[in-house]
């Protein structure tokens, strides 16, 4: 799965996605979803695609602008202009481990594929 096809997915199913989009999978050798989106995706609303490579299965979330403030995730040590997000996989809260931050509530929509 690559973040182009999993935005047309989406769209495929009427769901509207906007330019600003951050996109992870699972990883392979551990349980979590790593991403480091640059820290101006918290300038406009926010897109973020989780791709669960195992069921098979991407979600949608959707962060509107000014609700997680910049602080609230944390950067990088070697690329501050990126944040270092670490996602726990199969935890229902889609909590951050490095931030703590839960991204449940902006949870907007889930779908499942096959190929």
């Amino acid at each position: 799965m690559t973040k182009k096809k999993a935005i047309k997915l989406f769209e495929s199913k009427g769901v509207y996605i906007g330019n600003n989009v951050s996109f992870a999978s699972k990883n392979k050798s551990s349980d979590i979803y790593w991403a480091n989106p640059p820290i101006e995706v918290l300038n406009k609303d926010w897109y973020f695609i989780l791709n669960d490579n195992v069921k098979q299965k991407l979600y949608l979330f959707v962060i509107p602008y000014g609700k997680i403030a910049k602080n609230k995730l944390l950067h990088r040590e070697d690329r501050p202009n990126v944040f270092d997000i670490k996602i726990e996989y199969l935890n229902s809260s889609f909590k951050d481990i490095v931030s703590g931050l839960s991204f449940k509530e902006y949870l907007d929509d889930a779908i499942e594929y096959a190929f």
